[in-house]
C-alpha cells in the first residue's frame, strides 16, 4: 500500500459490517478536522481539542473499540431469558450437567432451556480472548500515531497550536477560517522565521514530520505560480534538513527516499483540506485557500470530496 494509507483488518461482526477495510491517512484527516470543528468550536465557549478523546472517537467511528470500554464480554439473549455474562454461563451449564436441572425442586428453578435456547445462548456470549484485545488496541494505536500525524501537519498551517509541551494537554483549535492566514506567512518566509516558529510549537522533540510540513509550505509559497512537483519538493526539503541537522546530536539522518515518504503523508492531509491541489506532474497551492473570504468554504468542499472518494 502507499505510504499514506493504512490497512486495518475488521472481523465480520463489526457495526458496519465490514471483514477488511483501508483507512486513509486523507480519511483520518476528515474525521479529525471534523471533530475539532465540532467539540473545539470558540463560538462554543471552548477551543482546546483534546486528542484522546479524538482518536478514540475515530476508533470507534470505523468499528474497532467498542462504544462500552469496560466489559470485555457482551451478551445478547431475549428479554425473558438471561441478561448478562453470568447468567448465559449458567444457562450453558445446567446444559452440561442435566443432573443439576432434574434432580432438584422445580419450583425453586426454571425448566431445561431447549435446544434452541442453548444455541443462542453459545452464540451471543462472546469472551474477548487476549489476542483480540491486544489486536484491538493495536489498531487504536494506529489510529491514535495518525492523528497525531494529522495534527504536526496542520499545526503549521494555522488552525492548531499545542497547548503546551505535553501533547496530551491538547491543541488550541482555531478553525478553517484560519488557514489563509496561516498559509500566507509562509511566502517570503526565511530560514530564520522557521526556527522562530519551530519554538513556538512547544514540542520536547521536534517530529520530523512537522519540519518536512513546514518546510513544503515554504517551498510551495515561494515558487513561480506557488507550483511545484513532488520530486523538487522532495529533493530541496532534504537538502534544507541536512543543513538543519548537520550538527544535530542524532547520528540517524534522514535519507531523500525517507524524506518523500512523509512528504506523500504531508500531501495527503493538505490536499485533503483544500490547502494544495495535485495532478500527476503537478502541486500547487489553491488561489481560494490564501483568501480569508473563501478559504473556510474552500476547505470544506475539498473535505466533501474526499470523503466521496477517500482513496483516489
Amino acid at each position: 500500500s502507499s505510504p499514506s494509507t493504512m490497512s486495518i483488518r475488521r472481523s465480520p461482526t463489526t457495526s458496519k459490517g465490514y471483514t477488511e477495510s483501508s483507512i486513509s491517512l486523507a480519511e483520518i484527516s476528515v474525521r479529525v478536522v471534523e471533530y475539532a470543528e465540532e467539540m473545539a468550536n470558540p463560538s462554543q465557549g471552548t477551543k482546546v481539542l483534546d486528542p484522546q478523546k479524538c482518536y478514540l472517537t475515530i476508533a470507534e467511528t470505523i468499528g474497532i473499540r467498542s462504544s462500552s470500554a469496560a466489559p470485555l464480554t457482551s451478551l445478547n439473549t431475549s428479554p425473558n431469558k438471561a441478561s448478562s455474562t453470568a447468567d448465559a454461563k449458567n444457562l450453558l451449564s445446567r446444559v452440561s450437567s442435566p443432573t443439576s436441572v432434574t434432580q432438584v425442586d422445580t419450583q425453586q428453578f426454571p425448566p431445561a432451556p431447549t435446544g434452541a435456547e442453548i444455541l443462542n445462548a453459545a452464540e451471543n456470549v462472546a469472551v474477548a480472548s487476549p489476542q483480540a484485545t491486544k489486536d484491538r488496541r493495536a489498531k487504536e494505536n494506529i489510529v491514535k500515531r495518525r492523528v497525531f500525524d494529522v495534527l504536526h501537519i496542520l499545526e503549521n498551517t494555522g488552525v492548531c497550536r499545542r497547548v503546551n509541551p505535553n501533547r496530551a494537554a491538547g491543541y488550541f483549535w482555531y478553525g478553517l477560517k484560519s488557514l489563509s492566514k496561516g498559509l500566507r506567512v509562509w511566502q517570503g518566509g526565511t530560514r530564520q522565521y522557521c526556527q522562530q516558529h519551530e519554538k513556538t510549537l512547544r514540542h520536547l522533540k521536534v517530529p520530523i514530520l512537522s519540519t518536512i510540513s513546514y518546510m513544503f509550505l515554504r517551498v510551495c509559497m515561494n515558487t513561480s505560480n506557488k507550483t511545484t512537483t513532488l520530486k523538487d519538493a522532495a529533493a530541496k526539503i532534504f537538502k534544507e534538513l541536512l543543513l538543519k541537522l548537520k550538527d544535530s546530536e542524532d547520528s540517524k539522518l534522514p535519507t531523500q527516499k525517507g524524506v518523500e515518504r512523509r512528504l506523500y503523508d504531508v500531501v495527503s492531509v493538505l490536499a485533503t483540506v483544500g490547502v494544495i491541489s495535485r495532478t500527476r506532474k503537478s502541486i500547487s497551492v489553491a488561489v481560494e485557500i490564501l483568501r480569508v473570504g473563501s478559504c473556510e468554504e474552500h476547505a470544506r468542499q475539498a473535505m466533501m470530496r474526499t470523503k466521496q472518494n477517500p482513496h483516489k
